[in-house]
């Protein structure tokens, strides 16, 4: 941290360098967001028998592989004419017309031309339709647009509800109207960088434009929670020190490392939905690990010069009186004093609470990404809805076979054995070239039920080396694939968290501890998520239409988001810990006093944290309101019982053993910054 002394050293020249890049980061990155991808693709596993079978279909017809457009058209519409005639300019229809039960509405279904942008064209088609009466837009082209600007909308929302409610809040935390401008100096900076970093990454390997809702809000939320801890180090130390410039030194060689250290620890949660071969999991994998790296230089550059060239005025146009945060230091203090008189019952009642959170997670079930999670009023969930009310099968959640074969063995052995299989409701036989052959199966089993699943299943095991694609074939594949590779995520989390947990407190136990906890909170979030949203509880209260399990990417979300910001709390206690048995106090005197300064930053920060995601639960998309449910649970659950029960009250029990590491100690030497 040494070579960063010159930050404090030379405050003016470092912000003005800094404003100018900034500037014109972000000048270049605001067009970041107009070339990022929205490919519909980027939900599904790559590699799997789905996925290259589309991909095969896709190559050879020079289209999708399935059908992408719908149109619902009421019997006698005057309108249906110019309909279809307007349809037809952009898209190329099936001769083959299906019949609701009543014959009072017909669908016929399409492919966009290769010229046409899907999405936005199926929006611009719904829109110009929607006055006509019984006339429905749908497909598949039309759900993946509607997901994509639905989720941004309800990003959008959150951050306009939450945004005053922080301001009120940074000024009463950070004490000060100059203070509670540090963090949107660092937000400003960061989001610049990340934008630029994210657009020349974007033109190497293509990043979904929903990795853009994670940037914005994990730069906001590291922002506050780094701007936290090194104001209220610097605080101290500039009642140590006789100049501002040494207060920042100071702060830089203590804070400076725990910031260091805990971006390296957000970003390495962040890697590991790499091993995943899902572009919308990589995508915020990669979106993740640059926010949390650039966030943490700027800070580590940003906040020491703006501190020390402002000195004691940081706390010009004070809001509230230090003795507000004496008073939460000694609210903190009696907590570890109370846990660590009593250790064992403490520590027993946190594991209690923990496991008991924790034991619904063990019946969570996963669905696909279906018009069904759209919320209400959105064009391709009521396209849906009336295909279920009025027709006698889903009709497009088809199940498409690629077969390779000689004519007479496809249409003579091939199809007679697909058409008797359980659930097929229609089926199209198409000779594509060659020798290769495309049915499209319309089942009568509902996206992603047992019955569509076992449908999938049947038709692999047939014994003519059949590859099967379509919507509930990929979701199979891309739960298989995130079941299989994720005890390497898994490990690749762990041992990366705990070597950089080891550099941070010298122990060989305390990650341990720490990844265990952590593990505990997540579980304890995911727990309450499947109680609440998988099961339906509380629908009318926060507006949602439960879909009887959670979808397939979530766990995956969840956890990487949830261990980084639990990890990132837990370096800001340790590492204050550490300082204190260091400096020549005892376990038990270090924990409390180590819970005694880092509780009110890590609470505060918690609160920022929780309005800033807790917005999200506002959001229509259901997956949205459960990651942001999830996250908000989790670091409440965190800092209530894990920072102030758990982990103490663990440290305590192990006594001298909490502190064990091999020798030579020479990732940790024992720390000059005071206590």
């Amino acid at each position: 941290m040494h070579h960063l002394l010159v930050v404090a050293r030379r405050p003016r020249s470092t912000l003005a360098a800094l404003g100018i890049l900034a500037v014109a980061a972000a000048v270049v990155g605001l067009h970041t967001p107009d070339h990022l991808s929205d490919n519909g693709n980027e939900f599904l596993s790559q590699g799997t028998q789905s996925y290259a079978a589309a991909q095969t279909l896709q190559t050879a017809l020079g289209r999708v592989a399935f059908p992408n457009l719908a149109v619902i058209l009421p019997q006698g519409s005057s309108h249906a004419p110019g309909v279809l005639a307007t349809v037809q300019k952009v898209a190329t229809l099936v001769p083959q017309i299906f019949y609701s039960r009543n014959h009072k509405a017909s669908l016929v279904v399409g492919y966009f031309h290769r010229a046409v942008a899907p999405g936005p064209t199926a929006i611009s088609l719904a829109r110009e339709f929607r006055p006509y009466s019984g006339i429905n837009i749908g497909g598949r082209a039309l759900f993946e647009q509607e997901l994509t600007d639905r989720t941004k909308a309800d990003v959008v929302t959150a951050e306009t509800i939450a945004f005053p409610v922080l301001l009120l809040l940074a000024l009463v935390i950070f004490r000060s109207v100059i203070a509670a401008l540090l963090p949107a100096l660092a937000t400003f900076t960061a989001l610049s960088f990340t934008l630029l970093v994210l657009g020349v990454i974007n033109a190497i390997q293509p990043i979904s434009i929903l990795s853009l809702n994670l940037v914005v809000g994990l730069t906001a939320g590291l922002s506050l929670d780094y701007s936290l801890l090194l104001l209220s180090r610097y605080r101290e130390e500039l009642l140590r020190s006789d100049t501002p410039q040494r207060a920042a030194f100071a702060t830089i060689l203590s804070a400076g490392r725990t910031v260091a250290i805990s971006s390296a620890t957000v970003a390495v949660a962040f890697a590991s939905p790499l091993v995943f071969p899902v572009a919308f999991a990589r995508s915020l994998a990669i979106a993740g690990m640059i926010t949390a790296i650039v966030v943490g230089l700027v800070s580590l550059l940003v906040l020491p010069a703006a501190l020390s060239l402002l000195g004691s005025r940081i706390d010009t146009l004070m809001i509230s009186s230090p003795r507000f945060a004496r008073t939460r230091q000694g609210v903190w203090k009696r907590t570890g004093r109370r846990v660590v008189a009593r250790p064992f019952l403490a520590a027993l009642l946190a594991v209690s609470i923990l496991v008991v959170l924790s034991a619904p997670a063990l019946g969570t079930r996963l669905t696909g990404f279906a018009a069904s999670s759209l919320p209400a009023g959105a064009g391709a969930r009521s396209f849906e809805d009336r295909i279920r009310s009025e027709f006698a099968a889903p009709l497009l959640d088809e199940v498409v076979v690629a077969a390779k074969g000689k004519d007479r063995t496809i249409t003579h052995v091939v199809a007679p054995a697909l058409e008797r299989l359980p659930n097929v409701a229609a089926g199209i036989a198409r000779h594509i070239r060659g020798s290769l052959w495309a049915f499209n199966i319309k089942t009568t089993a509902s996206p992603f039920s047992t019955a569509s699943q076992r449908l999938v299943r049947d038709i692999r095991a047939l014994p003519f080396h059949l590859a099967v694609t379509g919507t509930t074939a990929g979701y199979l594949d891309t739960r298989s694939t995130l079941q299989t590779d994720a005890p390497l995520a898994a490990a690749v989390l762990i041992s990366l968290t705990l070597v950089l947990l080891f550099a941070a407190t010298g122990s060989m136990v305390l990650p341990l501890a720490a990844v265990a906890v952590n593990i505990l909170s997540f579980a304890s979030a995911l727990g309450l998520v499947v109680l609440i949203f998988q099961d339906g509880r509380f629908t009318d209260l926060l507006d949602y239409r439960s879909l009887g399990a959670l979808l397939v990417t979530q766990p995956v979300l969840l956890g990487a988001g949830a261990f980084g910001i639990l990890t990132d709390y837990g370096v800001f206690m340790l590492t204050r810990m550490r300082e204190g048995r260091d400096a020549g106090l005892p376990t038990t005197e270090a924990v409390v006093e180590g819970l005694a300064r880092t509780g009110p930053v890590i609470s505060s920060a918690a609160i920022l944290l929780c309005v800033a995601v807790g917005a999200l639960i506002t959001a229509k998309m259901i997956f949205v309101k459960e990651l942001g449910f999830g996250i908000v649970v989790a670091v409440t659950i965190d800092v209530t019982v894990v920072r102030a029960l758990l982990l103490p009250s663990l440290m305590i029990l192990l006594g001298r053993w909490t502190w064990w590491r091999p020798r030579p100690r020479l990732l940790h030497p024992p720390a000059r910054a005071r206590i």
